[in-house]
Formats: structure tokens, sequence, C-alpha cells
């Protein structure tokens, strides 16, 4: 029983910790394809809520400032300009309850269906082609429930689109064999001091959640506690 007891203690701190994996702080400088002569991308004639424009479409260089480490990356919002700067690293499920003044527009499980079509077809990116279409199966993804390029609020047309993109896109979009989420993907969400997630464009990647300070603080704190109850247990049986 005393055992059990040691081990209940030892799975419970260790669950708290591991729940407070949620959220990570860092500066990003963010380059797009047309500044990268290695990155992909190209035109995209879309149609967001009823109006039509024509938007650079592909691939996006995230590069964490003090680091070095690196990621491509896609847009996740239609609405805020690319920009570098601060940025939060959150779970899927946190960036889609965010509060709606803070995040795009996105549709309910929004962004875990672009998640799938991100983790699925990137390493399929290799010409401007692909990289226009992923973007634009991310925002279909993104924007609507019913995944379809002629209907609802985002729509993409053929006509003004880099070519080959629309029917490369459309053969992705009706893919059955997903990547399956493991839980540990993020969302990198523009910050600044207030919290305003809307200066900046939203970018899918960096895999595995960072821990926050405060996880290894908790850790610092329990390792030793469990020590000491441990040895107590023993002197005291």
């Amino acid at each position: 029983m005393k055992l059990r007891s040691i081990l209940t203690t030892v799975f419970v701190t260790l669950s708290l910790a591991l729940t407070a994996v949620t959220a990570h702080s860092a500066d990003l400088t963010i380059n797009s394809w047309f500044d990268v002569p290695t990155l992909y991308g190209g035109q995209a004639s879309i149609t967001l809520d009823g109006t039509s424009r024509t938007v650079n479409a592909g691939q996006l260089r995230a590069t964490v400032e003090g680091t070095g480490e690196q990621w491509i990356s896609y847009c996740t919002d239609l609405g805020a300009t690319l920009a570098s700067g601060p940025f939060t690293q959150m779970s899927l499920s946190a960036a889609q309850g965010l509060p709606a003044w803070q995040t795009p527009d996105w549709a309910p499980g929004g962004i875990e269906r672009a998640a799938q079509m991100y983790f699925t077809f990137r390493d399929e990116v290799d010409s401007p082609r692909e990289a226009v279409a992923l973007q634009s199966l991310i925002w279909e993804a993104l924007y609507d429930e019913t995944p379809s390029f002629t209907s609802g609020r985002f729509q993409l047309e053929a006509p003004g689109t880099t070519a080959g993109a629309f029917g490369r896109a459309n053969s992705w979009l009706t893919e059955d064999d997903l990547t399956a989420l493991t839980g540990n993907e993020s969302w990198w969400g523009p910050s600044t001091l207030t919290g305003d997630y809307r200066v900046g464009q939203g970018l899918l990647g960096g895999v595995q959640t960072i821990p926050e300070p405060s996880t290894y603080t908790l850790f610092a704190v329990a390792v030793p506690l469990l020590i000491f109850t441990l040895w107590r247990r023993k002197i005291n049986p």
C-alpha cells in the first residue's frame, strides 16, 4: 500500500507538470517565398466571404531568433499581413479556443483540419504549383467545415492561380488518408505585450510544443519533494 501511495504521488505530480506545457513565446523572423529563392510560391485567385482578390500563396520560413531553429510554414490568416516579431506558440486546441478578438475567424475545428493538411502534404511540395496548392488547401480547411473550392466562405479559381495549382489542390482535397495528429502539433500566433494575436499572420509549424519556464519550476519543486517523501517513509515505516 505504501508503494502504491508513492507511485500515485509520482504519477499525479508528473501529470501536473506535463499539463503545464501549454505555450511558449519567442521572437520569429518570417521570410516569404518571394524573399528566399529556395522557397516555393505563386499566386492564388481566391474569394473569401464574397470578396475576390489575387494573393501571394506559398511557403514561409520561420526562424527563432537566438537559436536559429527554422521550419517551413504556411499562413493561417488571410485577414492579416506578414510580419516578423514576437510570437506565442500553443497547442492547436488552445489556438482554436482563443477569444474571437485574438484569432482569425476560423470555422470550428479549422486549425486541426489545416494541420492535418500541412503534415500530410508538406513533403510533397517541390514546385510553386504544390506550394500554392497546399496553402490553398490550408485556407480551405480553416474557413470551411465542408471541403469545397467552389462553395463556402473560401473559394479558389483556376484563372489567375499559378498553373496546375488548382488541379493539384482539388486532388489533395479528396484525399482520405490524412496524417493523424498526435496532440503535440502547435500553432504560432503573432503577439504583442497586450496579447493581440491579430498583428500578423499566424503560422503552422514547430511540431513539438515547448515547455514554459513554469514547467521546469514545477519539476524543480516536485522532484526534491518526492525524494524527501521517500526518505521520510524509509526512516519512519
